[in-house]
């Protein structure tokens, strides 16, 4: 058929039909990331399933299948129900915490790339060698940082098409506070998995030298437990209460112990006048990937503060980003006391969220060509 311009009319582009392999449901970022990724997906797509974990007392339904156990690296058994869903594009979204059996990943990402375009997620990319039997079989990568891609290339992985998509952000949360006395108070907020690269002890230096300037300072912590490194974490969160009470600080200083939901992360996120994420350059722990705590952080509207790690590099020019105690305390403080400060960062703080909104990924994700490197269209960010 001809248009009235004498053109051919090309055919509309079909939707795709999209397979995500992740853990969902659960208390994780992963979980998290999926569902909203999967929200913002579905209208572009002509259908989606994701491929879950199990869960006790959880079963499948139309939208969610069930069929891989982390803890016993059962994931070849993904395949047949990839294969009976016939998906036109798999993305199967990485984390070490999640999937870390590489045997089973190899047969996994080898098996299913020979039957159906298969996309990885790597979101978090180590300057670790050992890594590189996880990296090698991908022939297509999503990385969260530009930083992300060039250490995978300087490691040699040259034979996957690797694409840069930012880590989604929720809008503005709206939350209907109707009277609180918290936020009268210099109160310090922070969230995240027990683990010593999240600079827990860190928050006590950072009080203990704010005191004398701020005497009600207040930090108050929720330290999420794992069940897969449960002991090891409780040990530590016996130590920082410890440290707490031997320096005095049990006025200042408290963390709750285990996961809240996020209507409760958010009440403290808004509530409190400072998010802080002060991660430290651990040498085990050395990542390049996307946080989607301090997305949610941001979408509190509250001033956030993050460590200077490559974790957090894509939020410098955005938010203040330290590596001392020294400039957390003179950053916490000029915040605390500077309301034009305050509303710059906050400004800052809502570009960041516009130009990463979940529609925008969920696009970039759909728009990725296995044949080149895709960069999405962040200002500052080079091809």
């Amino acid at each position: 058929m001809q248009s009235i311009m004498g053109m051919r009319k090309e055919p509309p582009l079909k939707k795709p039909k999209v397979a995500i392999i992740s853990s969902y449901g659960n208390n994780c970022g992963m979980s998290t990331y999926t569902k909203y990724l999967t929200t913002a997906m579905k209208p572009k797509v002509q259908d989606i399933r994701i491929f879950a974990e199990y869960m006790d007392g959880v079963s499948s339904n139309d939208e969610v299948v069930r069929c891989w156990d982390r803890s016993k690296g059962m994931l070849y058994d993904i395949i047949p129900e990839i294969i009976k869903y016939n998906p036109d594009v798999v993305f199967i979204q990485h984390e070490y915490g999640q999937i870390n059996n590489p045997v089973q990943w190899n047969l996994l990402v080898g098996h299913l790339s020979s039957l159906v375009r298969t996309v990885v997620v790597l979101h978090s990319v180590y300057d670790h060698k050992d890594k590189l039997v996880f990296e090698a079989p991908c022939n297509e990568i999503i990385v969260h940082s530009v930083p992300g891609r060039e250490l995978l290339q300087s490691k040699g992985v040259g034979h996957a098409t690797i694409h840069y998509i930012p880590h989604g952000c929720l809008p503005p949360e709206d939350m209907d506070l109707k009277w609180s006395s918290l936020n009268k108070k210099p109160v310090i907020f922070q969230f995240g998995f027990g683990f010593e690269y999240k600079g827990w002890s860190n928050a006590n230096d950072i009080v203990e030298a704010l005191k004398s300037e701020f005497p009600e300072i207040a930090y108050i912590g929720v330290f999420n437990m794992s069940r897969f490194s449960y002991p090891m974490q409780l040990q530590y969160y016996v130590s920082l209460m410890n440290n707490i009470r031997d320096r005095n600080l049990q006025n200042n200083v408290v963390l709750h112990k285990g996961f809240r939901s996020e209507d409760i992360l958010f009440s403290y996120m808004k509530q409190s006048k400072i998010n802080l994420f002060p991660y430290w350059n651990h040498p085990e722990w050395r990542v390049y990937g996307a946080s989607g705590a301090v997305r949610l952080a941001l979408a509190s509207g509250t001033p956030t503060i993050v460590g200077d790690v490559p974790f957090f590099h894509e939020f410098k020019g955005y938010i203040p980003v330290c590596g001392t105690t020294q400039e957390y305390v003179a950053q916490i403080s000029r915040l605390l006391t500077d309301q034009k400060y305050r509303e710059e960062v906050q400004k800052r703080m809502l570009e960041f969220i516009d130009e990463r909104t979940w529609d925008k990924v969920a696009s970039w994700y759909l728009e990725c060509d296995p044949s080149k490197p895709f960069t999405a269209p962040i200002p500052g960010v080079s091809p």
